[in-house]
């Protein structure tokens, strides 16, 4: 699932009220689903799932959301085990690019003014000032810890929670890959509402997530990984400035 900001979402990074938040223990590192094998109880292979993600270093991430069948925010991510970066698109024409460079604890924020205040909530008058130039982020910062959250791989995939009973569906093909899927409830957290929701898991090999699909009403949310273990280079733009605290 790489930001809080102020859309609603299930997905924590991106839209501050995170309906996916909260952490799965993975109990079975590295378990392969092998021909022969005891089938696995759609728990187990949530948390199997998890688990191999995030053992995996790197993963590119597309999340979509949608309301009355329109994309209203779109993100690319490209995460790893202490960082990553995101660039997102909003219904409304804004962008926004976000490095989180978790070994330095600092995050560096590059938008336009549409994105500053619709995703991170500047004034309008901070966002004229500070449109498409890089910001930095430390913990000091007020908004640092919403930001942050979810732009490693371990934070990232603690967000996928199932609450209740689990129902394990046979096999289907997504993204060209066969799936398992298991179905669930997403319980409500953080003010966002519960959702009803899929996650589809690789059947063969190591299991890892390839989809996470979330219905509210007319909301969806579509989260999609892939590329697992391919990363990038991560490095601090230069002539950063600090994040406005008005």
């Amino acid at each position: 699932m790489t930001h809080s900001h102020t859309t609603l979402s299930g997905h924590a990074r991106l839209w501050g009220a995170p309906a996916l938040a909260g952490l799965i223990t993975a109990l079975t590192m590295f378990a392969p689903i092998s021909a022969g094998a005891a089938t696995p109880t759609a728990r187990s292979l949530v948390e199997r799932a998890l688990a191999d993600a995030k053992a995996s270093r790197w993963v590119h991430e597309t999340v979509d959301i949608y309301h009355g069948g329109v994309v209203i925010e779109s993100s690319h991510d490209v995460i790893g085990v202490s960082g990553g970066e995101q660039e997102s698109i909003l219904s409304n024409g804004g962008t926004s690019e976000l490095l989180a460079l978790d070994a330095m604890k600092t995050l560096y924020v590059l938008a336009d003014a549409a994105a500053l205040t619709t995703t991170y909530s500047m004034s309008s008058v901070d966002a004229t000032t500070f449109s498409n130039q890089w910001l930095e982020l430390t913990p000091s910062s007020s908004i640092y810890d919403s930001v942050a959250f979810a732009t490693t791989l371990a934070s990232d995939f603690s967000q996928v929670r199932f609450a209740g009973r689990l129902h394990l569906g046979g096999e289907g093909v997504v993204a060209g890959k066969r799936v398992r899927v298991i179905a669930g409830n997403v319980p409500a957290i953080d003010g966002a509402p519960s959702f009803k929701g899929t996650l589809d898991v690789t059947a063969n090999g190591r299991a890892l997530p390839v989809r996470f699909h979330e219905i509210h009403g007319s909301t969806v949310i579509v989260v999609t990984w892939s590329k697992w273990g391919h990363g990038t280079s991560l490095t601090a733009p230069t002539g950063a400035v600090a994040y406005p605290t008005s």
